[in-house]
């Protein structure tokens, strides 16, 4: 048991649950088999009547907090999007065939495709 038991030390309990809710808030490394039992133990503790009113805060508390650790987590575990540029820029007929021109030849030679 992660959490200690409310009946014997309720002071400890709450210190635990102290605990737990700064490993989930600062993302200490913790295995999945012990997040989820550390999950279990705070939905009993929730569940249970006889739980005093602050540690049922308390335990409420350390749900958000590995709610928002799990969010994070996905966040950065997802791709980043690639990232298209468009510009526009005015230039007199002469200027632009001599840039797109030089666009093409740099995308040839980055591309190694040959040349008309």
């Amino acid at each position: 048991m992660l959490i200690g038991a409310l009946t014997d030390r309720p002071s400890r309990t709450r210190a635990d649950l102290r605990r737990l809710e700064r490993a989930m808030v600062e993302d200490w490394p913790v295995s999945d088999a012990s997040r989820a039992q550390a999950i279990a133990e705070l939905d009993a503790l929730i569940a249970d009547s006889q739980t005093p009113a602050k540690v049922k805060v308390m335990a409420i508390r350390c749900l958000i907090a590995a709610h928002e650790s799990n969010r994070r987590q996905q966040r950065s575990e997802q791709p980043r999007p690639e990232q298209h540029v468009t510009v526009e820029v005015s230039l007199a007929p002469a200027d632009r065939q001599a840039r797109i021109d030089a666009l093409l030849a740099a995308a040839r030679a980055r591309t190694g495709l040959p040349g008309e």
